[in-house]
């Protein structure tokens, strides 16, 4: 039983992690910087994972600079038009 309800608080902490980062970058990509910021920071205090913290430390750093110069494409990445491939 405690192996069970230790791994259903692994998998929800892990999901609030993934969560979290989608909606970072969701936030991120859409223009909200500061909302952003404070989400990716949110990814970095919580993240058990290096690399995601590696991650939001990079996405908050590009946040920072866009906001002191006033610039959100700095920060934004945007996505290119989505194709169909046919075969």
């Amino acid at each position: 039983m405690e192996t069970m309800v230790a791994s259903s608080i692994t998998f929800f902490w892990i999901s609030w992690i993934s969560a979290a980062r989608f909606a970072a970058s969701a936030r991120q990509n859409s223009g909200d910087l500061v909302t952003a910021y404070q989400l990716w920071a949110q990814v970095r205090a919580n993240s058990p994972n290096r690399l995601l913290r590696e991650i939001a430390d990079r996405e908050i750093d590009r946040i920072a600079q866009a906001i002191a110069e006033g610039r959100a494409d700095l920060a934004v990445h945007r996505l290119g038009k989505p194709a169909v491939i046919s075969h």
